[in-house]
């Protein structure tokens, strides 16, 4: 099931990500406690990428340390930025 990359876009910046812009890449690194964790993923500028494949969102999940059906949760706001937080806390990733 393809993810929309604007979803993806909109969303990680409400959970906590900060988005940093270069001309091929957009980044996300996640911010806790006010400081930059080592946690980080990108979307592609290219027209290619309008939607994520399943490959995509397993890349992307795991470079946030989540399931493809957390990050998707993540993306599509059905899991909290709480919740995530206590994911990542739980596997000792903060």
């Amino acid at each position: 099931m393809n993810l929309e990359r604007s979803k993806v876009q909109e969303n990680l910046p409400k959970k906590g990500f900060v988005e940093q812009d270069d001309r091929k890449h957009i980044f996300y690194h996640l911010y806790y406690g006010g400081k930059k964790t080592h946690i980080r993923t990108h979307v592609s500028h290219g027209s290619k990428y309008k939607t994520l494949g399943d490959d995509l969102v397993s890349k992307m999940a795991k470079q946030c340390k989540l399931t493809a059906k957390n990050f998707r949760g993540l993306a599509e706001c059905t899991l909290s930025h709480d919740a995530y937080v206590k994911l990542l806390q739980e596997a000792g990733e903060v």
